[in-house]
């Protein structure tokens, strides 16, 4: 009888984890499509990438579905705030391993007198 009742709160615990997961995927979807398109990333100071326009062979080349890639990576919701944030927090984690080389050399190598 205990052994039913996990699968069984397994099985729901699956569910809410899927339930979740889709919806997190289709409100980003959905901000995909409603928010307004920037042209130029002010933090990264360059051009985003346009739609692509179509052509036979961009699409037999397979270029026109690689354009429809960069579109969407870089129309991304919150792309800039998450470029922001990755540029931040890179920076910390490189500042703590320069301090921590820093102190590793200061300490295993002490100077002579």
């Amino acid at each position: 009888m205990k052994r039913r009742l996990r699968i069984s709160n397994r099985k729901k615990l699956a569910m809410i984890n899927t339930v979740v997961f889709s919806t997190v995927l289709a409100i980003f979807g959905i901000f995909f499509f409603v928010f307004p398109r920037q042209d130029v990333s002010d933090f990264e100071k360059r051009k985003l990438s346009p739609w692509p326009q179509y052509s036979l062979d961009s699409m037999l080349y397979g270029k026109y579905i690689d354009s429809i890639d960069l579109f969407a990576a870089d129309h991304f919701p919150f792309r800039e705030e998450l470029v922001e944030l990755s540029s931040i927090l890179r920076t910390g984690v490189e500042l703590r391993m320069m301090k921590s080389h820093f102190t590793m050399q200061l300490t295993s190598n002490p100077t002579s007198r």
